[in-house]
């Protein structure tokens, strides 16, 4: 996680690491600005990813050898694709109890020319997915 996010950056604005600093089991990196970024997992679903000016890695070693290591990431946020926390709550709003994966999908497919193709990242990751 640590290596993939930091690589990420260095790969596609190296400009952007301003410093970083290593304090026992902490890592932070600090960053010339807050960034805001998209990326897609292996199954093409698209997300935003949104580093802070200051992202910090925590790493809590159990005292048990049985648990995991936990690393706490602090700094780090994938927020929702523009207007989908919109359109979801209009959704809701408007079916009410009839609320229903087939109730919305069918709103969508009449709606979603609101949301156009050429500018619509939430568009274009359902017309990926629909394929």
């Amino acid at each position: 996680l640590i290596e993939a996010l930091l690589q990420g950056v260095m790969d596609h604005l190296p400009q952007a690491i301003n410093h970083a600093e290593l304090d026992g089991a902490s890592l932070k990196v600090f960053f010339n600005e807050e960034l805001l970024g998209e990326f897609a997992t292996r199954s093409r679903m698209g997300a935003q990813i949104r580093l802070e000016k200051e992202l910090r890695f925590i790493l809590s070693v159990p005292t048990d050898s049985w648990r995991p290591l936990i690393v706490e990431v602090i700094g780090l946020d994938f927020p929702a694709l523009p207007r989908a926390v919109e359109l979801r709550e209009d959704l809701l709003k408007t079916l009410g109890s009839d609320f229903s994966r087939s109730a919305a999908f069918k709103c969508w497919q009449e709606r979603k020319e609101e949301f156009p193709l050429q500018s619509s990242k939430l568009r274009r990751v359902h017309e990926s997915l629909a394929q």
